[in-house]
């Protein structure tokens, strides 16, 4: 059986590589001199009941 010049050791050396290059940091953003709290849009209810929602599955047939 013949193989191509990059056999299955030389992808999963490629891909080893790019996933090394994307996770170092070398290619990051600058962190922002101060943090920005996330804003919700909107106002918060205080009187608000929450439930929990029930799930109609269908169930298995028995024969």
């Amino acid at each position: 059986m013949a193989q191509s010049s990059t056999g299955i050791r030389g992808r999963i050396r490629r891909r080893i590589k790019n996933l090394v290059d994307r996770l170092n940091g070398d290619y990051s953003a600058v962190a922002p001199e101060e943090l920005e709290p996330y804003k919700k849009p909107g106002t918060p209810q205080e009187d608000v009941k929450v439930v929990m929602a029930k799930l109609k599955r269908p169930r298995a047939k028995r024969d």
